[in-house]
């Protein structure tokens, strides 16, 4: 079973909002998706916590997967 079948798909991280956390990568045909983190982008800088920003561009992005509070995981 592909676990990650529902994962919203990468998108160009020049679409990527402002203001809202997100998971973005750096994407290539030579080595694939890597540095996968949770991001906040304020302007052209992507933030891992709000006073400290990352020293690299990504180059995608997407939602990230929040479950419900109320969400009771299956063992």
């Amino acid at each position: 079973m592909n676990r990650y079948k529902n994962r919203p798909i990468w998108k160009p991280i020049t679409s990527c909002p402002e203001g809202i956390e997100v998971e973005t990568c750096i994407s290539d045909s030579k080595r694939g998706y890597r540095m996968i983190q949770k991001l906040t982008r304020r302007g052209n800088l992507f933030f891992a916590d709000p006073d400290m920003y990352v020293y690299y561009t990504p180059t995608h992005w997407r939602h990230t997967l929040v479950a419900p509070s109320n969400h009771i995981p299956s063992l």
